[in-house]
């Protein structure tokens, strides 16, 4: 089987690929190579995230386009594994104002995201899809999500006082204060 590595992530995926499903990097002018078989791990199963309305694909639940170039933004989810439904499953909740909402694994927080969509796209500083919100093994996690093609800014997102890197996560416990521009602030709370 032939690949192609993304020039950003370096993940490998097939050579039909069109966007890294990672961090929707263009893989149309990568260098397609065979595939070595080389001591490196399978590639990571996906077992709960958003299907692909075009290949039925299943992705990561912070992904934006499919290998296939479908855009997943509000795309359906996968229920998580059976392992982690057997885990008690504890409640996140964000404060946007005087609205409390409850949180699903996979939701994304934005303008455009599966989640408060209606109170974010009156932020325009709030970006598109900003974070996201994964339950995994029984903890709430955030993730400050990669910035979308073709931007080239988006504001700093704050936890707790905290910058969190672009493509990084941090694990949430009892309550904390999210920032994601001047002019919005979310608490989070896992019940």
């Amino acid at each position: 089987m032939n690949i192609k590595k993304c020039p950003t992530c370096h993940e490998a995926f097939s050579e039909d690929t069109i966007f890294c499903p990672n961090d929707s990097a263009d893989l149309t002018s990568v260098r397609v190579e065979p595939e070595t078989t080389s001591n490196q791990p399978a590639p990571e199963t996906v077992t709960a995230g958003k299907v692909c309305p075009k290949c039925s694909n299943v992705n990561k639940s912070y992904a934006i386009l499919c290998a296939c170039g479908a855009e997943l933004t509000g795309g359906q989810h996968t229920a998580a594994s059976e392992q982690t439904k057997a885990l008690p499953q504890s409640k996140l909740l964000l404060q946007i104002g005087n609205n409390v909402i409850e949180c699903r694994s996979g939701d994304i927080l934005g303008r455009n995201g599966s989640i408060a969509c209606d109170i974010m796209q009156t932020i325009p500083t709030v970006s598109v899809e900003h974070v996201s919100f994964e339950l995994q093994n029984g903890s709430w996690w955030v993730r400050n999500l990669p910035l979308r093609l073709n931007k080239t800014m988006k504001n700093a997102t704050i936890l707790d006082g905290k910058e969190i890197a672009l493509g990084d996560s941090a694990e949430l416990t009892g309550k904390h204060s999210l920032r994601l521009s001047s002019r919005c602030d979310v608490v989070l709370k896992i019940c």
